[in-house]
C-alpha cells in the first residue's frame, strides 16, 4: 500500500503557527517601544523649537502683530499646565497668547516646570531651569536645560 506524503500534519501546522505568533508578539513589543521613544523625542524637539523661537523673538524685540503698536515690550514667556500643554505668550503691559502646544498622550512633564521668561535684547531667562519629559509607560526621561538663555538637551 502506497501513501501520499504531500500534505502537512496538524502538529506541523500548529508548531509553525505558534512560532509565527511568537515572533509577531516580540516584534509588536519592540515596535511599540520604538514608537513611544520616537514620540517623546518628537515632543522634546518641538519644545526646544518653541523655546528657541521665544528666545530669538525676545532678542530681536519682535512684538507680534497681535499686540498694540504701543506695546511696552517685556519679552516672551512659556507657561506649562498640568494637562500636558504649554503656551507661548508675548509680554507687554499685558500678555498675549501666541500659541498652545500639547504633548503626545505617551509623554508628560515630570515634575511640572515653572514659567520661563526670555527677556528683551539678551534672550536671557536669568536663571537655571530644567524641564523633564517622561514616558508615561516607559522609563525614558529627557531633560532640557535652560541656563541664562542657553537651551540644551542630551
Amino acid at each position: 500500500m502506497v501513501q501520499n506524503k504531500r500534505a502537512f500534519s496538524l502538529i506541523e501546522i500548529l508548531i509553525s503557527l505558534t512560532i509565527i505568533a511568537l515572533f509577531s508578539g516580540i516584534s509588536l513589543a519592540y515596535y511599540n517601544n520604538y514608537t513611544s521613544s520616537k514620540k517623546i523625542t518628537g515632543d522634546a524637539d518641538t519644545l526646544v523649537d518653541v523655546l528657541e523661537l521665544a528666545k530669538k523673538k525676545a532678542i530681536s524685540g519682535d512684538a507680534d502683530s497681535q499686540a498694540d503698536r504701543d506695546c511696552n515690550f517685556k519679552g516672551y514667556k512659556i507657561t506649562f499646565a498640568a494637562n500636558n500643554t504649554y503656551s507661548l505668550y508675548l509680554l507687554c503691559d499685558s500678555s498675549f497668547l501666541i500659541n498652545t502646544y500639547t504633548l503626545s498622550k505617551t509623554t508628560q512633564f515630570n515634575p511640572l516646570p515653572g514659567a520661563i521668561t526670555f527677556l528683551p535684547l539678551t534672550g536671557s531667562n536669568n536663571s537655571l531651569q530644567t524641564i523633564s519629559l517622561k514616558e508615561i509607560s516607559g522609563t525614558r526621561l529627557i531633560i532640557i536645560t535652560i541656563n541664562n538663555g542657553n537651551i540644551s538637551r542630551p
